[in-house]
């Protein structure tokens, strides 16, 4: 497989909300969304004094009649990055990213995303 990640936008606000609101929004619009990996939760198991404020989780957004498109939001108690990842093999449902650069207030983009997918 060939993918690389492609910065989409960031979110001043914590990861766990930015994954609440972008979990809503897309749900809202008909998708469905699965998240198959939580930081937290992967290194809650082992004993250890370190402590990390820092988060990432993955989500698959799945439409009812297209390929899935993953995207990883990487973060603090500040600020969340959303990356894509672009999967060649795959179509990216620009749909879906356009919704979320649309209506989550307070998205700062990266670049277009819109105009880097195609």
């Amino acid at each position: 497989m060939n993918a690389s990640n492609q910065l989409l936008f960031v979110l001043q606000k914590d990861c766990a909300s930015a994954e609440l609101e972008i979990s809503k929004v897309l749900k809202s619009e008909g998708y469905v969304v699965i998240k198959s990996f939580d930081l937290h939760s992967a290194i809650n198991g082992h004993k250890n004094s370190f402590s990390c404020n820092c988060q990432m989780v993955v989500l698959m957004i799945y439409p009812l009649k297209a390929s899935s498109t993953t995207l990883i939001l990487d973060g603090d108690e500040y600020e969340t990055a959303v990356f894509l990842i672009n999967d060649f093999g795959n179509q990216v449902d620009s749909k879906a990213i356009g919704i979320l650069t649309h209506q989550i207030p307070g998205t700062l983009l990266a670049n277009n995303p819109l105009t880097l997918l195609t």
